[in-house]
């Protein structure tokens, strides 16, 4: 309706073909959808699997840090090896190794070579004197080395193996150089001298130590003539005596062997222990004997508790050191002690 003029206007009415398609159309379509002959699908023909070439796929750094495709990722062929060293049939050089082991290299080297000689007696090859010289280096450096660091058995061993080597070869080859053997006898009397050092050494007496048989010693009595404190008269005294309070624990002097543990007259309960170097230590009047005869001690260990067993006044520990049959002054022997006042002559 038109306000303006008051008329009323018509509307336009929808096409009815229009409307007719769209309804029609959806209906042809599902009729000819259901009787249509039915269709018989083409079978699949398996395709070939898939190849992946190989790739290099960087590591993760971590674990937290591997992406699932990283992860999904097929494996790594190997690493092609690395190709070994070539093999070589050389020995080493004899000086470069110690002694005993040139000596061995050396032998079997030198066999060797007078097995590949051809002729009846046929000059030294150069590798053979080349040899030679690398193991008068060797032996150089041994005969520098201070005896006591090198077994005796090793210069020995190879004074008896250049030898024996200088004659095979002699025997085997035309002639030697000149100065083969000059070489050779100034090595050899350099492992005599060493042989001689070593000896020397094995032979030398060991500088024994002592220790005092109580902790923190008071000598009371010393070594030598004195008053014998039950009849007044003077005999010599053959040790010293050490204060020490009723079962303190008394220590081998030294390491050694227990040659008595048992009662000995005046000197009551008594231990003996025999030393390198020919000394005897005697621990007398003790309360308790803890080692037994034939055991061995080391510096320290315990062997009694004093006492005042035997001819004693009071407790204290009766302390001898024997050199041979001759009895000696424990002071010259052991470090300084302290010495009661009265003691002192």
């Amino acid at each position: 309706m038109d306000f303006s003029t008051g008329r009323r206007e018509r509307l336009p009415r929808p096409c009815p073909r229009l409307s007719l398609s769209v309804v029609v159309l959806p209906l042809a379509l599902a009729a000819a959808c259901a009787t249509s002959p039915e269709r018989k699908e083409t079978p699949r023909r398996a395709h070939a699997p898939y190849r992946l070439a190989p790739q290099a796929f960087p590591a993760p750094e971590s674990d937290d840090d591997a992406s699932p495709t990283a992860m999904n990722a097929p494996p790594q062929p190997p690493a092609p090896a690395a190709a070994p060293p070539p093999k070589t049939d050389a020995p080493p050089s004899l000086e470069a190794l110690d002694l005993e082991t040139a000596l061995e290299v050396f032998a079997s080297t030198q066999n060797a070579a007078r097995q590949r000689a051809t002729g009846e007696r046929p000059a030294m090859a150069a590798e053979s004197l080349r040899r030679w010289s690398e193991i008068f280096g060797a032996v150089d450096r041994a005969l520098r080395t201070p005896a006591r660091e090198l077994p005796l058995l090793t210069f020995v061993r190879a004074r008896v193996a250049l030898e024996s080597e200088l004659e095979l070869d002699a025997t085997r080859y035309a002639a030697l150089p000149p100065w083969l053997p000059i070489a050779l006898e100034a090595r050899l009397q350099g492992l005599t001298r060493k042989i001689d050092e070593h000896r020397a050494l094995l032979s030398a007496p060991r500088p024994i130590t002592f220790r005092w048989p109580l902790e923190s010693p008071l000598v009371t009595s010393l070594f030598g003539p004195r008053r014998d404190p039950f009849t007044g008269q003077k005999r010599f005294h053959r040790g010293v005596d050490l204060r020490a309070r009723t079962r303190q624990r008394v220590e081998a002097i030294a390491p050694g062997t227990v040659t008595r543990a048992a009662e000995n007259g005046g000197y009551g309960l008594s231990v003996e222990i025999l030393h390198e170097g020919g000394f005897t230590s005697t621990y007398s009047h003790l309360s308790l004997i803890l080692v037994r005869q034939n055991d061995r001690v080391e510096a320290g260990d315990p062997i009694g508790l004093t006492g005042n067993t035997g001819r004693s006044t009071a407790a204290h520990l009766h302390f001898e050191i024997w050199k041979g049959s001759e009895p000696v002054d424990p002071l010259d022997l052991l470090p300084a002690p302290e010495i009661l006042r009265s003691a002192r002559r």
